[in-house]
């Protein structure tokens, strides 16, 4: 993990518990070798929220559980390299706009709200996410939430510096 994300709030994001309860948890269905290509990353992480979305709200739990371990997977995946998160930020910021613009399950906006502020200085840059954080009270608390859990020296120095 880079140095400069705080711990706490990686932790928790990747410890996060998707299952409303231990029953609704799917089997992990093997692969099948095939991937679906994507026009963008942001359709990818669009895709997988538009189908947790879908299950809630057609009462599928073990679909929607399968749909944000998906989702997190894919996030996990290009956190690691700092080099790119300047290049999925702006995908980011669509799924964050997506899932505080809509109706969307909690599991769901605390899952990509822990996201956001894991990588929160990178976002920052970018006018979409300051607008998001000013058009939507439930973004500002929720990511507000996050940093006030999870405030560490690191966090706090991080958030100081910038």
């Amino acid at each position: 993990m880079p140095e400069c994300i705080p711990t706490g709030l990686w932790l928790e994001f990747q410890t996060l518990r998707l299952a409303d309860s231990e029953d609704s948890a799917p089997a992990q269905p093997k692969s099948m070798g095939r991937r679906v290509v994507m026009n963008s990353y942001a359709d990818l992480l669009l895709q997988h929220a538009r189908v947790c979305v879908l299950a809630d709200k057609f009462m599928i739990p073990p679909l929607k559980q399968l749909a944000l371990t998906a989702l997190r997977k894919e996030l996990r995946i290009h956190f690691y390299d700092l080099k790119k998160i300047p290049e999925i930020a702006p995908d980011a910021i669509a799924l964050l706009q997506y899932c505080f613009h809509n109706p969307a399950p909690e599991k769901l906006r605390q899952l990509v709200s822990l996201f956001a502020v894991c990588i929160i200085t990178e976002l920052w840059e970018y006018e979409g996410f300051q607008d998001l954080l000013e058009s939507s009270r439930e973004f500002s608390t929720a990511i507000s939430g996050c940093i006030g859990t999870n405030l560490d020296g690191r966090l706090l120095k991080r958030l100081l510096d910038h």
